[in-house]
């Protein structure tokens, strides 16, 4: 045979709960496999399986682990369409993603991207689980919707593009030690939605080209961790960082100047 298609409604299921290695064979996928009633349009139900062959998107479709673990070595990622990766279990991809579209992380489970030569550059989105990036894996990401769950840069540079944070929204973001993970000049930002931002690791940054509020360049929905502790972030020489005392601008006493990030009323001199 050619390939292995499976059509929109459609899934692929595997169920092997001893493990199998499922060959070589491309595979196209469409859709996210609710007419068969399953999570989507391959679905890993059962054991710690392999599919080595090349993997087309026909239409946008969802790749779904369920349980345990699926492993997708094949050489390239490509086609048209949004790539949602989702389910409970754990999920890899070895090759980089050249598809034209999105990627969306959703389910509690956790699926980690390790491929290189990545040019895919949609729009990524998480919002459940936990997202293991390396840099390469895709390309740079016209802009990315952080709306739960993690994502754990683990090596190398990424960029993110503008920022979403939905309302409510909490995401923990890591940067790996030597590795930059780098966000554009816009952040929009719904009611009581945070970002946790950790570059704890040597060698870790934040590169933005976005503006904070007031004379401090506060963000003040957003906490950064570095090896030294855990604070507010503002955009401090090209770089979200922890706020401390070292890149502040003093206030002014007893002002309402809303070009500053404090009111300030009968301070001590």
């Amino acid at each position: 045979t050619t390939g292995v298609t499976v059509q929109a409604g459609a899934a692929l299921s595997l169920a092997v709960a001893t493990g199998a290695y499922f060959g070589t064979q491309p595979l196209t996928l469409n859709g996210n496999g609710s007419t068969a009633g399953q999570n989507g349009a391959l679905v890993n139900v059962i054991g710690s399986n392999t599919y080595a062959g090349d993997l087309v998107l026909g239409s946008s479709a969802t790749i779904s682990v369920d349980a345990d673990a699926l492993d997708m070595t094949g050489s390239s990622v490509t086609g048209t369409g949004t790539l949602t990766l989702t389910g409970n279990g754990t999920g890899s991809i070895s090759a980089g993603l050249t598809h034209t579209g999105g990627l969306s992380k959703t389910g509690a489970g956790t699926w980690t991207l390790t491929g290189t030569g990545g040019t895919n550059s949609g729009v990524l989105s998480i919002s459940a689980g936990t997202l293991n990036l390396a840099g390469g894996a895709i390309g740079s990401a016209s802009g990315t919707t952080l709306a739960g769950g993690v994502l754990n840069l683990t090596a190398g540079g990424q960029s993110l593009g503008n920022l979403t944070i939905p309302a409510s929204a909490r995401t923990l973001v890591t940067v790996a030690g030597g590795s930059a993970l780098s966000s554009g000049s816009t952040i929009t930002r719904g009611v009581g939605g945070t970002v946790a931002f950790d570059i704890a690791a040597v060698g870790s940054s934040l590169p933005s080209t976005a503006t904070g509020s007031g004379s401090n360049n506060l963000l003040g929905y957003v906490q950064v961790t570095d090896a030294t502790g855990t604070g507010v972030g503002h955009v401090s020489g090209g770089n979200i960082v922890r706020f401390d005392s070292t890149t502040a601008t003093v206030l002014t006493d007893s002002t309402n100047n809303a070009a500053t990030d404090y009111t300030t009323l009968g301070m001590a001199s």
